[in-house]
């Protein structure tokens, strides 16, 4: 559920390279080392229980995507879910990073928002 508290958590917006979608991280990149969104997005680890022994639970594989904390603002003209009152923050938002010109227009962009 997005609420206004979820919004203003929201500290990086990154443009997904696989559909458009708009995504806000809770927290900012590490410049010192070249961190940016997409590294994290690849980088992602889940459990795999096919490739599970019975008795070992461990293994993990690469499961490309967003990370559990990061809140999806939708994808160009789709919504999916989100209630009406969610669309409206997302809309206020989203405006308000294209007026201050922080938008992400293409797949693979991010900026760090105040």
């Amino acid at each position: 559920m997005i609420t206004q508290e979820t919004i203003d958590s929201i500290q990086t917006v990154f443009r997904d390279h696989q559909g458009g979608g708009l995504w806000g991280l809770p927290y900012k990149m590490r410049h010192e080392i070249g961190q940016n969104p997409r590294h994290l997005w690849e980088g992602r680890r889940s459990p795999d229980p096919a490739h599970q022994p019975p008795v070992y639970i461990g293994y993990t594989i690469s499961t490309p995507g967003p990370l559990p904390e990061w809140v999806w603002l939708g994808t160009p003209g789709w919504y999916g879910s989100m209630t009406k009152e969610e669309q409206e923050l997302v809309n206020r938002f989203v405006d308000r990073l294209r007026s201050d010109g922080l938008l992400p227009q293409w797949p693979g962009e991010w900026q760090e928002v105040e």
